[in-house]
């Protein structure tokens, strides 16, 4: 039976590999605890997001290349937001024939815990050439307010 150099590493094969063999280069994944390969064991993927803020809003920019707009969802209840989305594949390649993969292909999802309150009703998202920006305007607190004492005279009670 002959091994290549792909079957070797992926297999965790303890015999050295046959002389000739492949020389491609792979980065391995441990397979699930079920035995599945690495990326049957992945049920959603994750996505990388950048999160900043102005004196009046909160802006979440997410890089989702591979998806259309009507892919994405954007959720916002109090002050979590989550993007949820599926990137969806046009082949389907049996994992055997993979030397290296990196990309995920099905459902995605990321969720960020808001450091303010934001006006959810008054929330955007825009999906232009693969990046996703969410504005939040913040709820305007006012930091400090004047409040006026009114002169009151005789034996009145408070109520």
């Amino acid at each position: 039976m002959s091994h290549t150099l792909i079957d070797h590493i992926l297999n965790e094969d303890t015999r050295a590999p046959e002389e000739g063999t492949d020389a491609a280069i792979v980065i391995a994944r441990p397979q699930s605890a079920n035995g599945a390969p690495w990326a049957a064991a992945v049920r959603e993927g994750e996505l990388a997001v950048d999160v900043y803020q102005t004196d009046g809003e909160i802006v979440i920019i997410a890089v989702i290349g591979g998806v259309s707009a009507e892919d994405i969802a954007v959720e916002i209840h109090h002050d979590v937001v989550t993007i949820r989305g599926v990137r969806k594949g046009d082949d389907q390649v049996p994992y055997e024939r993979y030397l290296t993969q990196e990309c995920y292909w099905g459902p995605f999802s990321r969720t960020v815990v808001l450091p303010a309150e934001v006006l959810a009703e008054e929330a955007a998202a825009r999906f232009r050439q693969g990046v996703l920006r969410i504005v939040l305007p913040k709820v305007a607190r006012n930091q400090s307010m004047s409040v006026p004492v009114i002169a009151e005279h005789g034996d009145e009670s408070y109520e």
